[in-house]
């Protein structure tokens, strides 16, 4: 009998120092792999939301090139800021080839600011003449290569002359638009 109290009491110290050497390695592997498990998940994250990020900015950058392109062709229809004198000179060349009267008046007091660099300016037109020169006159002012808006046309006419009194608005783009505006990259343009 006393052989078989040593026998369960060996058995029983060795599962004791079983179960203690399994504590002190089992457990701090089991937080090891628990810890490294959080850091795969955060790390996963990180690289999710950089790689969103960078899908995001491939399609801004795109959209970016689109726009300076429009942008650029919308800058070739806009009065420039020191070279308005063109933009009236236009208009005086267009009154004289329809045998018309003409007044304009650029609004600048109105103005509307789109941007730091570009303005809507309200402006009205005031035309005088035979009915088939100033339908031409209204024609050739809708052709004029400057983005000009028509918001509203009113005619009256007495004695074989017609009146037609025009509103609406011309863009502009001053000296400090980004050189996108022209079609460049990011410097400044020149006049």
């Amino acid at each position: 009998m006393h052989v078989k109290k040593k026998l369960i009491t060996s058995i029983a110290i060795i599962a004791l120092l079983d179960l203690a050497l399994v504590g002190a390695v089992a457990v701090p592997a089991i937080l090891s792999i628990e810890d490294s498990q959080t850091q795969i998940v955060t790390l996963q994250r990180d690289l999710d939301a950089q790689y969103s990020l960078r899908l995001f900015m491939r399609d801004a950058a795109g959209k970016l090139a689109a726009n300076h392109t429009r942008i650029a062709g919308l800058n070739k229809a806009a009065v420039r800021e020191g070279r308005e004198l063109e933009f009236i000179t236009a208009f005086e060349q267009i009154e004289a080839a329809n045998g018309v009267q003409q007044e304009l008046n650029l609004q600048t007091a109105n103005q509307k600011l789109l941007t730091p660099w570009e303005k809507n300016i309200p402006l009205t037109v005031t035309i005088s003449g035979p009915f088939p020169n100033v339908l031409r006159e209204l024609n050739a002012i809708e052709r004029l290569p400057y983005a000009v808006t028509i918001a509203s046309v009113s005619m009256s006419g007495t004695g074989g002359i017609v009146k037609a009194d025009v509103s609406g608005s011309a863009y502009w783009i001053g000296r400090n638009a980004p050189a996108f505006v022209d079609g460049g990259s990011t410097t400044k343009n020149q006049p």
